[in-house]
């Protein structure tokens, strides 16, 4: 991931890419990407058991998210962070994590298929959260029916709406449709890290380690929250370990690229929000694997 975000960077730098580019590849991902791996993800024959399962993943997944919102503002009071913009983007960065390819490859890699399964849970509960609660964050209509519309007409929300019944129904995508929403998923990955590589490169690589907020943040997000989640998950034994390892992933993995994405979309300085993004990645090279080892031996 790094290599591609080091890609998106001298590109950058040797103007082969310009900022409008930038603009247009993030639309690309919000758009077209992103309700795509919604699609592909509820590609599954259906099962009775497995959707239990998979609904106590998504109940457990959607409390979390639903639950860092509060902490999120205990952590960033207004008196400690007096810019709006940089609050926003901790408590965005906080509440909202990677999981879509961060925690994709790694609950395969734990749990195999069955582990893909149950994150998928943790994308849609993430889904629905950052397409309302998370564009409200930056959306700044007066209106709230305004508001309303562009949440509903967001192709993500479309998305879900659509994959949802398709699911339940045990209904799969014809063949020819399937397979181009699958290459358009694996655009995903590749194409995140370019846009936040562009995004960096106009950033002085020293302003992410001596950045104190974005330490600050990270320490947050990669370390206390996780922390905290991982005694409360403990104190839920009845929820089988694949469900709880898979909480406990997505509420550890680093801050999402959609931090970057939506300050972008949204006009507002991608500076501190790509140091925030950068630093909390790389720390989760050691925190996220060490919260996972420390799950299993406390589980």
């Amino acid at each position: 991931m790094f290599i591609i975000i080091a890609a998106g960077w001298l590109v950058f730098r040797a103007k082969l890419v310009g900022k409008k580019a930038v603009t247009g590849m993030t639309n690309v991902l919000i758009y077209i990407v992103n309700p795509c791996l919604i699609l592909d993800a509820f590609q599954f024959e259906f099962d009775a058991e497995r959707l239990g399962h998979f609904g106590i993943a998504f109940g457990l997944n959607l409390a979390t998210m639903l639950l860092i919102i509060p902490l999120s503002r205990l952590a960033y009071p207004k008196k400690l962070i007096r810019d709006d913009a940089d609050r926003r983007s901790l408590r965005f960065g906080t509440i909202y994590t990677n999981v879509g390819f961060y925690g994709l490859p790694l609950a395969r890699a734990l749990l195999g298929e069955d582990g893909v399964f149950y994150m998928i849970a943790f994308i849609l509960a993430f889904a629905v959260v950052v397409w309302t609660q998370g564009v409200a964050m930056y959306v700044t209509d007066a209106d709230f029916k305004t508001k309303a519309l562009k949440i509903v007409k967001n192709p993500n929300i479309i998305a879900t709406v659509v994959a949802v019944p398709l699911y339940l129904l045990g209904l799969l995508l014809p063949p020819v449709l399937g397979q181009a929403v699958g290459l358009v998923t694996e655009l995903n990955t590749p194409l995140s890290m370019i846009v936040i590589g562009c995004n960096l490169a106009v950033i002085p690589l020293r302003s992410i380690l001596i950045d104190k907020l974005a330490w600050y943040g990270t320490l947050i997000t990669n370390l206390a929250v996780p922390a905290f989640f991982l005694g409360l998950l403990t104190l839920l034994p009845f929820v089988p370990n694949d469900i709880r390892l898979i909480a406990l992933i997505g509420a550890a993995c680093p801050v999402p690229a959609f931090l970057v994405m939506f300050s972008v979309i949204y006009r507002v300085n991608t500076a501190f929000p790509t140091r925030f993004l950068c630093l909390s990645t790389l720390t989760s090279v050691l925190t996220l694997p060490s919260l996972v080892a420390l799950a299993g031996v406390i589980w």
